[in-house]
């Protein structure tokens, strides 16, 4: 049967709604609204986005420093691309601490894993969380552990978002963000 035969639409007649991509299309349209998504970058409080370069915050004051997540080793320490965010992420921190920079700007690392992987356990059998394991990261290249938030709920972009607003930025206040 052909994916765009009647059949296909029509199951005992019912229209399946789900498969014409018009539904899953508002559910998208909801999230977004819901997460806040919708006016970024100035709703959510980016100013910038910085990949490459720590230049981008010398001129001003950031309160947090957001570092995404981007996966576990087998044995829960991140990867090399992922080390290369914490230590652009240390950077910005040490820079913004040397430049006299009071408070300190907080890390905040972010994500839970993924759905589709079950996440490395401890030693004592627990799972490790991509921001477990990239605050510990940071800690090592000299970011105060009192500096560093974890939001290890989320296991997709749009949870990040949400929980890192739910959990951080909104409470505390923060609008002057750096994401790495």
């Amino acid at each position: 049967m052909h994916e765009n035969s009647p059949q296909y639409f029509y199951r005992k007649g019912h229209r399946n709604r789900f498969l014409t991509g018009r539904y899953s299309a508002i559910i998208a349209i909801i999230g977004l609204l819901c997460t806040g998504l919708v006016f970024t970058p100035t709703r959510l409080g980016l100013h910038s986005l910085v990949f490459s370069s720590v230049e981008a915050s010398t001129s001003r004051d950031i309160d947090a420093i957001i570092v995404l997540g981007g996966g576990l080793t087998p044995d829960g320490s991140p990867p090399l691309w992922q080390q290369a965010r914490c230590k652009l992420a240390a950077e910005l921190y040490s820079k913004a601490v040397a430049a006299g920079q009071s408070p300190a700007p907080v890390v905040i690392t972010l994500s839970g894993g993924t759905t589709w992987k079950a996440p490395p356990r401890d030693d004592r059998g627990f799972p490790i969380t991509e921001a477990a394991s990239s605050a510990r990261y940071l800690a090592t290249l000299g970011v105060p552990y009192e500096h560093l938030f974890e939001e290890g709920f989320s296991l997709d972009t749009i949870g990040n978002a949400y929980f890192l607003r739910a959990m951080h930025t909104d409470v505390a206040g923060w609008r002057r963000l750096e994401v790495c």
